[in-house]
């Protein structure tokens, strides 16, 4: 029986908008974290505002204003006038931000004009410290191993709108074959930004943005924007890796920085030891010496530190695809590097370590797949004995045959796999790999199988190999490692 094309409405609904969003829904896990970070700025967000008894309009509340930037980043929405144009009709994001059903929607310069104020009182960094403070909280950071890098970042501006500096008003317009420069010419539309080229690219208006991550997961506990020059990258390196060794716990600890080839300058190196702290600086060996020791080079954290340090690229490659920061919407020094703060705080809410399956379909995952086709599932047993199945083949980022081909793909971080303790071993004890949910994973039951006439005889050769594999199987110690041994290895 064919049904009606009918539309009825209902007079009153009873439902919540929690009841629109699915448990498994990976803005649940979000918004727990950052309205635990919210929670700790209530003293900054009482000074942005005059007290109650003073009177007037109510403003925006900081922290749904807060939420909302979260949703614009996460969600790659381009302007402040369509964020507020897709909350009109979302129920997603209505009820992430903290809007009923029948909330009225905020005019959208009235959003940009509140966004100013967070800017101005530095709300955004201070939420970025909290989201950090919580990783740290879950153990997330080792809080001795980092890594820095940089990146550049496009302007809001363009070189028709550059003034010479020495003619006021001039050098708009056509400006082919003429020389310019930082020295000579400024941009009328964004004075911070800056002419700039790295390696083969033409020279455009940037800035430059820096973070320093952690090894353990990647996580970026310190983000920054300077202006666009040679010396930006090596000199921010610096003030972040000093501000690292300060808020160690223990102040002999030892502490490395990983790095590229282009901070093994002899100053850099010299100004990470004064710090004590150990350059694991890429050597660039280029018809030149390496300022780097071969001694430091040689070392096993060295090699540890330059396979981690490539995470940091995920946070750069994240926030200029998914998050904003290809090309910043916004003019000025100061809310570059708000806007930059808040894509890595943004980073650090989506990515992390799962601590129940069901936060697992938020993950970049790694599925494997047989020859047949079919892809194996991943089972977890709860705290009730029920058993919970995970199919990865729709949410997989990619799918391997070879189990050694799944461990190499998460040592290279692509994301989470699923494969057997004999092949991950080794990774675990260089600490290029971390086990998660391992108690209540349930890696199943595999056989091995050797079939021969059962009507014959065992030929001697067949004997000879039969001895030999059980042999080799019984002096292989990954094949035999008690599952309590692997605690020592869990993220």
């Amino acid at each position: 029986m064919r049904g009606a094309d009918t539309f009825t409405e209902s007079l009153f609904s009873m439902r919540k908008l929690d009841d629109f969003v699915p448990k498994s829904h990976p803005l649940r896990s979000i918004r727990v974290m950052a309205n635990e970070a919210l929670v700790k700025m209530d003293r900054l967000f009482a000074g942005m505002y005059e007290a109650d008894i003073k009177g007037g309009r109510p403003s925006i509340a900081p922290e749904k204003l807060l939420r909302a930037m979260l949703i614009q980043v996460l969600y790659s929405i381009r302007s402040e006038r369509q964020l507020m144009e897709q909350v009109q009709y979302n129920l997603l994001f209505r009820w992430f931000i903290g809007l009923a059903m029948d909330d009225e929607v905020w005019v959208p310069t009235v959003f940009t004009k509140n966004r100013e104020r967070l800017i101005e009182h530095d709300a955004v960094i201070e939420f970025f410290n909290g989201v950090v403070a919580i990783a740290e909280k879950k153990c997330l950071l080792s809080g001795e191993h980092f890594s820095v890098d940089g990146t550049l970042i496009q302007a809001w501006a363009g070189h028709k709108n550059g003034d010479d500096q020495d003619n006021d008003g001039g050098g708009a317009g056509d400006f082919k074959g003429e020389k310019r420069s930082n020295e000579t010419h400024q941009s009328r539309t964004d004075p911070d930004a800056q002419l700039y080229r790295k390696g083969k690219t033409t020279s455009e208006l940037r800035y430059m943005g820096h973070t320093l991550t952690d090894n353990r997961h990647g996580l970026v506990v310190n983000a920054r924007v300077t202006h666009a020059d040679g010396h930006a990258e090596r000199e921010t390196a610096k003030i972040m890796i000093h501000d690292a060794r300060q808020a160690a716990e223990d102040l002999d600890a030892v502490i490395t920085l990983g790095a590229d080839k282009g901070y093994d300058a002899q100053e850099f190196i010299e100004a990470c030891q004064r710090m004590n702290v150990t350059p694991h600086v890429a050597q660039n060996t280029s018809g030149r010496r390496s300022a780097v020791p071969d001694t430091i080079a040689s070392s096993v954290g060295y090699a540890i530190s330059q396979q981690k340090r490539k995470l940091i690229e995920q946070g750069f490659g994240w926030a200029k695809t998914v998050g904003r920061m290809r090309q910043v919407m916004v003019r000025g020094l100061k809310k570059v590097g708000q806007m930059f703060v808040l894509n890595m705080a943004a980073y650090l809410t989506r990515h992390g370590v799962p601590h129940t399956p069901d936060e697992l379909p938020s993950h970049r995952l790694i599925a494997r797949r047989f020859l047949g086709g079919q892809v194996a599932p991943w089972n977890f047993k709860a705290k009730d004995g029920s058993i919970t199945t995970l199919g990865p083949a729709n949410r997989a980022m990619l799918m391997l045959s070879a189990p050694e081909s799944l461990a190499q793909a998460a040592c290279d971080n692509v994301g989470i796999a699923q494969v057997g303790v004999h092949l991950a071993w080794d990774h675990l004890l260089s600490g290029a790999l971390k086990l998660v949910l391992h108690r209540s994973h349930l890696p199943g039951a595999y056989e091995m199988v050797m079939q021969y006439p059962h009507r014959a005889l065992m030929a001697p050769r067949v004997q000879v190999t039969v001895k030999h594999l059980l042999d080799a199987f019984a002096a292989d110690k990954k094949l035999h490692v008690p599952l309590n041994a692997l605690d020592a290895y869990a993220a």
